[in-house]
């Protein structure tokens, strides 16, 4: 249990406590300053994503060689609703696709959810390098800058910048790391979207 959860309710029980003792005379005050440091405690033991933010990262699942090329190919789906942060991909994904190649990213409003603001995504190696190109580490996106669209599919390809030459190229990085998924500047509380990323074996 959280700890902000074990106080609240250790307080729930001292305010019980206090206005069922006999010996207490001003058991009005006392109830509202408990009552009143109880709200602040829950404030402060459960953060803003708490109410409503949240991400579910899906299975690996195996298209087979469904694509043109006929690689073999397999998807990561995450189901998102607000403005979740970070979720890194888990061990046992990163084991089914060690080794393959990012090739793909869509991500579109979840059916039956409540239309998400546009906002952006990266998607970060161990390293701190954005896959999708962003040339500050994670602050400015830029394949993924306003991918998330209130009523449309949006995709784009992995990017990388070369900095030497100072320009993006799109290209296809080997997994060979946890992926984590960050999402900013959705302003919709509850907006809900779909993150697929698709992997192929080249």
């Amino acid at each position: 249990m959280p700890w902000g959860m074990m106080i609240i309710l250790g307080l729930m029980a001292t305010v019980s406590w206090s206005l069922n003792n006999p010996m207490n005379k001003n058991r009005g005050n006392t109830m509202k300053r408990l009552l009143l440091i109880i709200v602040s405690l829950a404030l402060i033991g459960f953060p803003a994503g708490a109410f409503g933010a949240s991400i579910t990262q899906g299975s690996i699942v195996d298209l087979g060689e469904e694509r043109l090329n006929s690689n073999p190919t397999r998807t990561l789906t995450y189901l998102a609703v607000g403005n979740p942060g970070n979720e890194v991909m888990t061990a046992r994904n990163f084991e089914k696709v060690k080794g393959w190649c990012l090739t793909w990213v869509e991500v579109f409003p979840t059916a039956g959810g409540v239309a998400p603001d546009a906002a952006s995504i990266f998607l970060l190696d161990a390293d701190g390098l954005d896959l999708l190109g962003c040339e500050d580490g994670s602050t400015t996106p830029y394949a993924g800058l306003n991918i998330i669209h209130a009523t449309l599919k949006r995709a784009c390809y992995p990017n990388l910048l070369l900095s030497r030459a100072g320009l993006h190229v799109n290209y296809f990085p080997t997994i060979n790391s946890l992926i984590t998924l960050k999402v900013i500047d959705q302003g919709a509380a509850t907006g809900a979207f779909t993150v697929r990323l698709t992997f192929e074996r080249r």
